[in-house]
């Protein structure tokens, strides 16, 4: 028997229920015995019996009950909001080249305060000032996504601890288990394509693991330079070349990360699939010949030739700023927007976002001018005599969805100012602190990287300073990521309202600056409201208690069900961390289970060996899921987790369904997980 929580559908009905549930003769689908009440609450239509499994289910269908749920699953879903606190003395917005690494990201406590302060913090001014940031979430049990370069896992901002110590939390998944279900197969194995390679084994990082991907993960989710430093990190790259085996992945990109999202099995500390944030911070151009093109502007054709026109015409039609008389620009940015080949990144976009991804995206660094629909430059276009390049569609809400978020990149100064390179105009979604950005970075390749300095933690990882929209954008998806702890049911579109509501504040920056070292000249409107919003994570949590405070579905203030006082203490699952492993069986001799996914010495995937071996510590959850057809379990071939191959299943299995089967571990051994009807099928689990 064990204690079953029994939600009663309305008051009406629950002293009817009452007595048939605790008195002999049970009706129908109550049992036939009197059931132990082990938790009654007078104000409250959730009560607590001693049930066996086959009762409540049962019980599930008596038509005064709404639900029947055990109360252990239910304490495991109780999360406490984990934040993170950090002291320094040198939150630092000093341009680069004089760092010595004990520099912190000072967009971490410039986004958690209601405005600039102290008078005069920037590099032009008091540059470096002493503080102890707080934030009340760290982004536990979200996963992000960072579409760049490739990362080094051993960095000290990745592991789980800010000491550098502990173990790592980006995760090295065999995307090529997604090539079945993207590209319409019905084989249960993955195709024969080949793993998907993160770096070239060697320590040599080149430009499939550049440092600018290191750094915008580290702002996104760092220990010590970044927000949500709980989340757990994924790493795709959508570039095209450097990678000789992974120079295909780019064109599919979005939907690997749709994969991804649909299989991801059940977090057994949640109950629920993690949320899942994107950061883009990537992009280029598209090359239109000058000669012959037309530019519409405002609704003017304003020239039929733009080689015969000047840079002072290109700005004053607000073209980004690298057009010349030769091939003027239009942009392309991580959540695929403008013309040619890029619209067909936007219907991407639109279709993960669709699935319940949140995307955010850099503006870009050419000045490019952002319009919203209704907008009077949001039909500006060229048109080359093939195409319409709409050049200002920033937020394109075209091809049937939305995209993701634009960032504009704020400089460091100690006047609240958008870097001069900076992507701007009103359909910008929000701004944050982009420039002299401190975060991670290789500690050997990519050469075009300068100034790095040494990791204190460890001096043969590096730290560096880096500028742009791209150190933008990682800021607002660090942000959502902590959002998304608590909140895990809002949409890309909730967080689209919420960055032009309660995460942001109007009117602090000056968008129109015109000094002789900070002049825009390609500003074309309105800097004061809507256009002007300065990204701020609101902190919730009060000071006299425990946050309780969500952005969606608050709790009633008044009414019959309100208060409902706990009688009872709820406990959480102690899990350190947990780590999906996603099966896959071989048809062919030796038969057994194949596994992708990460351990806290590395990774495993896809490994070729009837022994596979997954290593864990105490306390860790380890979640096993089938990634194809539906995502569950292949029912020809259900797992069992015990003590020997062919035993009874462990009681340290917590969540045994068939999208999901969980286990963690409380205690060290060797612990073998097998098919119930193939034995042959097996691996081992050694717990330290």
């Amino acid at each position: 028997m064990e204690n079953y929580i029994v939600l009663c559908k309305s008051y009406e009905d629950l002293q009817s229920l009452y007595e048939d549930m605790e008195t002999p003769g049970g009706n129908l689908y109550i049992p036939d015995r009197a059931v132990e009440c082990t938790n009654r609450r007078s104000i409250s239509r959730n009560t607590i019996y001693l049930l066996s499994e086959s009762e409540a289910e049962q019980l599930r269908n008596d038509p005064r009950v709404q639900g029947v749920e055990k109360l252990d699953l239910v304490n495991e879903k109780t999360i406490e909001p984990r934040g993170w606190s950090q002291f320094s003395d040198d939150w630092d917005k000093n341009t680069s080249g004089t760092e010595t690494g004990t520099e912190k990201n000072w967009a971490l406590r410039r986004c958690t305060m209601t405005s600039q302060s102290p008078t005069g913090w920037g590099y032009n001014g008091l540059a470096v000032v002493t503080d102890t940031v707080v934030s009340m979430y760290s982004g536990y049990n979200v996963d992000v996504i960072i579409t760049d370069g490739h990362l080094d896992p051993t960095h000290p901002e990745f592991t789980t601890n800010p000491d550098g110590s502990g173990s790592t939390r980006v995760r090295h998944l065999d995307w090529d288990m997604f090539n079945n279900p993207l590209y319409g197969l019905t084989s249960d194995l993955p195709t024969t394509r080949g793993s998907y390679i993160y770096g070239d084994g060697n320590g040599g990082f080149t430009e499939y693991g550049s440092d600018h991907g290191m750094h915008v993960a580290g702002t996104v989710s760092g220990n010590t330079q970044g927000w949500a430093r709980g989340a757990t990190i994924y790493n795709i790259s959508p570039y095209s070349t450097g990678n000789p085996n992974n120079s295909s992945y780019y064109y599919n990109l979005f939907d690997y990360i749709r994969m991804f999202h649909r299989y991801k099995p059940i977090n057994p500390i949640t109950g629920r699939r993690n949320p899942t944030v994107v950061n883009a911070s990537w992009g280029g151009f598209y090359s239109i010949t000058a000669s012959g093109a037309s530019v519409v502007f405002r609704g003017q054709t304003v020239t039929t030739d733009a080689s015969s026109n000047t840079t002072t015409d290109f700005q004053n039609w607000a073209l980004p700023n690298n057009s010349t008389t030769s091939n003027l620009r239009t942009a392309i940015h991580g959540n695929g927007v403008n013309s040619g080949f890029s619209r067909f990144y936007l219907a991407d976009a639109t279709d993960m976002i669709a699935e319940g991804i949140v995307l955010v995206t850099a503006a870009g660094n050419a000045l490019e001018w952002f319009a919203k629909p209704g907008d009077q430059d949001y039909d500006n276009y060229i048109d080359d005599g093939v195409y319409t390049h709409f050049y200002c569609r920033g937020d394109e809400k075209t091809y049937g969805g939305v995209s993701g978020f634009a960032i504009g990149n704020l400089e460091s100064y100690y006047i609240q100012l958008k870097r001069i390179s900076s992507a701007r105009g009103p359909g910008i979604d929000c701004w944050a602190p982009g420039s002299a950005i401190m975060s991670a970075v290789h500690e050997i390749g990519d050469g075009g990287s300068t100034g790095k300095v040494d990791d204190l933690r460890n001096p043969i990882y590096k730290l560096a300073k880096f500028n742009g929209t791209s150190m933008a954008s990682p800021q607002v998806a660090g942000v959502l990521a902590c959002l998304l702890e608590q909140n895990p049911e809002l949409t890309h579109e909730d967080c689209r309202s919420l960055l032009q509501g309660e995460l942001s504040i109007k009117n602090q920056i000056d968008l129109s600056y015109t000094s002789a070292d900070h002049a825009d000249p390609w500003w074309l409107g309105d800097d004061t409201g809507e256009s002007n919003r300065h990204l701020y994570l609101k902190q919730k949590r009060y000071d006299n208690g425990p946050n309780q405070f969500l952005y969606k579905g608050n709790r009633p203030t008044q009414g019959v069900i309100y208060p409902r006082p706990r009688y009872t203490k709820i406990s959480t699952q102690n899990v350190t961390t947990w780590y999906d492993v996603y099966i896959v069986y071989a048809s062919q001799s030796p038969a057994h289970y194949k596994v992708s996914g990460i351990d806290y010495n590395g990774e495993f995937t896809n490994r070729d060996s009837s022994t596979t071996a997954i290593n864990i510590n105490v306390g860790e959850a380890i979640a096993f899921s089938n990634m194809w057809g539906s995502g569950a379990i292949n029912t020809s071939h259900p797992m069992a987790i015990s003590s020997t191959v062919g035993g009874s299943k462990h009681a340290d299995v917590v969540y045994d369904t068939q999208e999901s089967y969980t286990f963690i571990p409380q205690s060290t051994g060797t612990y073998y997980y097998y098919c119930i009807y193939h034995t042959s099928m097996y691996g081992q689990i050694i717990v330290s």
